[in-house]
């Protein structure tokens, strides 16, 4: 059996194949190299390329001449996750700790809105919705770190997804923000539910309280209660209700 070796994509390839029509206009992006990561936004008229010393802003107005806008300037000169929302105004680039938000308002003038405090670890992808308005990063460690940037100079980590003993080398978001992928080596691919990610912020005892009924029989609360009164929590006194205790 013959293996045939593989072979760089360029727009004749493509075409070849039958991938882009029979006259791509289609261009290179020129000093564009070690790309780590990439990202486009909606329309297609906006590309940022995460490369290994910096990030690149580029317009596709004329997809056949790409034209470079603008290199934001990296705190940290490194560039490992790159992610854009899809109207093109905010981007998120992360690297071994450190995360920072750029809004593109003016595509040549790149706007640093802040710095995201994550640990010292590599992070291998991230993910923003189409607003712009929420991140999800993760890399080694295991660990996903979920981000409000409702107010781009004031984000707000809102939850860390934990449970995964290796790293976490895709993430994902939903439009909304609502329901997260993260695919690692030793669970597979995990589905997030974060609809109620407001409540719990908000009141973490009450909204627990809300979703169980959590007991502890008559003879535990004897046993571990130190001698306390058993408390009237409203119902059958063999067991206690631990959300009816104020």
């Amino acid at each position: 059996m013959q293996v045939n070796r593989p072979k760089r994509i360029t727009p004749a390839t493509l075409s070849e194949a039958g991938c882009a029509g029979s006259n791509p206009a289609g261009g290179t992006l020129d000093n564009a190299s070690d790309i780590r990561d990439a990202a486009l936004s909606a329309d297609g008229r906006i590309a940022v390329t995460g490369e290994s010393e910096r990030v690149t802003v580029w317009t596709l107005a004329d997809p056949a001449h790409p034209v470079k806008k603008a290199e934001p300037v990296l705190p940290e000169n490194f560039a490992e996750a790159t992610a854009m929302s899809a109207d093109g105004r905010t981007i998120v680039v992360a690297n071994a700790g450190r995360a920072d938000v750029w809004r593109l308002d003016d595509r040549a003038r790149p706007v640093h809105t802040a710095a995201l405090d994550v640990p010292p670890i590599d992070m291998y992808d991230v993910a923003v919705t189409p607003d712009g308005k929420t991140a999800l990063m993760a890399g080694a460690g295991g660990t996903g770190f979920l981000w409000d940037l409702s107010d781009p100079h004031r984000p707000v980590q809102s939850a860390r997804l934990r449970g995964y003993s290796q790293d976490v080398g895709s993430v994902a978001l939903n439009a909304d923000g609502r329901i997260a992928l993260m695919a690692s080596p030793d669970r597979g691919l995990s589905l997030w539910d974060l609809h109620d990610l407001a409540a719990i912020a908000a009141d973490p005892a009450g909204f627990v309280c809300s979703t169980s009924q959590w007991q502890l029989s008559r003879a535990d609360w004897l046993r571990y209660a130190g001698g306390a009164d058993l408390p009237d929590s409203g119902g059958d006194q063999d067991s206690v209700q631990l959300c009816a205790i104020h």
